[in-house]
Order: C-alpha cells, then structure tokens, then sequence
C-alpha cells in the first residue's frame, strides 16, 4: 500500500474510533453472575468488587444475579460476596476473571457463571463437566 493510502486508512480508523464510545470499543465481555440458594431458607448476600463497585446487601430466597463485563485496559473486576444463613457464614470469590472466564467455568462472549449455595458448601457448575462442583466449604 502506498504511503498516501496508508495514511489515509489510519485517519480514517482513527476518526471511526473516536466516534465509538470507550466502553464500547473495548469491552472484551459481558454476562451474568448468578447466586442461587438452594438452603431452605432466606440467603443475606453481600457483594463488592475491587474496583468499588457495591451491590448492597440482599435477602433472597431463590437466586440473585448481577452483570459485569470484562475490558480491554481496565482493571479486571474481582466480585467477593459474604454469605451468610443461621449458622452459616462466609465470604467468597463468586467472579474472578482470571479465573472463571473461560470455557470450563463461565464461558467467554456472553458468559454465565452459576453458582449453589448448599448447606455443605458454595458449589460453581462447569461447562465442561456439565455439572456443579464444590469450590468452598463453610
């Protein structure tokens, strides 16, 4: 390509760029956390993230979900949760991007992670197994 061109192709991908939002450009992501509680009774979760996004606390009976999304050049969001029902209390990494992004865990595009909160313990499913496996004891 001559020297002309070249130049005219970058301004013109540049100019594009700008028009797109940030977010937009370089979102990797996006999907669904989902805590479904599976005690037999009411569930008091707590979740933050480290880059100090606060989803406030929550009384469920059956399931909670929140979205995030993963960005290119953007500090990547760990959400941690404290659990807590009668006489069971914990806290937990429910969304970790280094660790559940992914084809085994979550997925990737439009990821899902699913999550069990068990009398035993807190239980994430794998796609690949297709099933739910223990990650965390009380």
């Amino acid at each position: 390509m001559s020297h002309p061109k070249s130049y005219l192709l970058m301004l013109a991908l540049t100019i594009t760029a700008m028009h797109l939002s940030s977010v937009e450009s370089l979102t990797l992501a996006s999907g669904s956390i989902i805590v479904v509680n599976v005690l037999p009774a009411y569930l008091t979760i707590h979740c933050w993230s480290n880059t100090g996004n606060d989803l406030g606390t929550q009384t469920v009976l059956d399931r909670f979900t929140w979205n995030a999304s993963i960005v290119a050049g953007r500090k990547n969001e760990v959400y941690t949760c404290d659990l807590g029902e009668g006489g069971l209390h914990g806290r937990f990494s429910l969304f970790d991007v280094a660790r559940d992004w992914n084809k085994d865990r979550c997925g990737f595009r439009n990821f899902r992670c699913y999550w069990e909160v068990r009398t035993d313990g807190i239980y994430q499913y794998f796609s690949k197994s297709q099933s739910f496996e223990l990650q965390y004891r009380w």
